[in-house]
């Protein structure tokens, strides 16, 4: 199963990961267009579904994939798994384009490193 993991400093790790995690839960509700949001080249659609806390947070996509999210008091942890490294590579260009977006003010970019399993 590929992994990735990325640490970002930030002393707002607490506040990314809800707005994430709030983002996901309107992209899942019935009316939107979740598959607009996660779409890959190829054409296939992420679905994905949340739950979190103030200090964790489980995005679960469909295909297989899921991202955890922890905050710590200057770190954001986020880690992806997927069933395979193409819906890795989607997960990964999703939550990066948000969190890039989030965080423009502050230059916010995870930098991806591979635990487990070749990535594009």
């Amino acid at each position: 199963m590929p992994t990735i993991e990325a640490r970002i400093a930030t002393g707002r790790a607490s506040r990314y990961l809800a707005q994430l995690c709030r983002h996901a839960v309107a992209m899942g509700r019935p009316g939107n267009r979740p598959i607009i949001h996660g779409r890959a080249a190829g054409g296939d659609e992420l679905r994905v579904s949340t739950e979190w806390d103030g200090r964790h947070g489980v995005l679960t996509f469909d295909p297989p994939g899921r991202c955890t999210l922890d905050a710590g008091d200057t770190t954001l942890f986020v880690r992806i798994d997927a069933d395979d490294e193409h819906t890795l590579v989607q997960i990964r260009d999703t939550v990066t384009r948000d969190l890039q977006r989030f965080g423009r003010r502050y230059g916010l970019t995870p930098a991806w490193h591979v635990i487990d399993g070749s990535i594009e």
